[in-house]
């Protein structure tokens, strides 16, 4: 049985300004734990689910924002349906990011996934809710992505093998407002998608017909 008392973990994966002293600060302000992790976001993830007391994980990437009514509707998609193990959002209708390219990236991500079926077979990142058990039985994330990467495509990937359930829920939007250059999205594309997730194809010899990466992240 789930419940609604929230709990809130900051994980720092390692960063290198004043930005951890700012989220820990924030985050005490919040009522969250602060957590070091000077690794990266694969390792960052499942040691913030390690430090978790709740049967409900929910990632929330550092560059996405959520309404505030999220979190509430992630806990009632688990509850009406006991069988589910993991959910993620599509990529809000009305982006706050900056520039055209930035909009053009993010309205396309959201068509995508208009497009598609609810019932999955992997993810993308933003934020996700999972249940705590069918995580951690699978591993949580892999730590060998050592950059932010299709860490979580593999994820999906082990979720959807072991039988598991996934959603997407399409009327619960996450909002990344960073603004994008054709440098980040040619190197996120090309090196951090592309080049991995044919290696995971070639590696498994699984290919979902239900996901198409459209976005980038600086």
């Amino acid at each position: 049985m789930l419940n609604d008392s929230w709990e809130c973990i900051v994980v720092d994966d390692g960063s290198t300004d004043n930005s951890a002293d700012c989220r820990a600060c924030l985050g005490r302000a919040c009522g969250a734990k602060p957590v070091g992790c000077p690794r990266v976001p694969a390792c960052a993830r499942t040691r913030g689910a390690a430090e978790a007391r709740a049967p409900l994980l929910c990632f929330v990437d550092a560059d996405v924002l959520v309404r505030p009514t999220t979190l509430d509707h992630f806990v009632n998609l688990f509850r009406a349906d006991p069988d589910l193990v993991a959910a993620f959002g599509s990529y809000d209708a009305m982006p706050s990011a900056p520039g055209l390219l930035s909009q053009y990236r993010n309205l396309l991500q959201s068509l995508r996934a208009s497009e598609r079926a609810e019932k999955a077979s992997t993810f993308w990142p933003g934020a996700e809710p999972f249940d705590e058990t069918c995580f951690l039985e699978v591993g949580g994330f892999d730590p060998r992505y050592t950059r932010p990467s299709i860490e979580d495509i593999d994820l999906g990937y082990r979720l959807h093998t072991s039988g598991a359930q996934i959603r997407l829920a399409k009327a619960h939007p996450g909002d990344p407002p960073e603004a994008l250059g054709f440098v980040d999205i040619i190197r996120t594309d090309v090196r951090d998608r592309a080049l991995p997730w044919s290696a995971l194809i070639a590696r498994t010899g699984y290919l979902p017909n239900d996901l198409t990466w459209i976005g980038a992240v600086a």
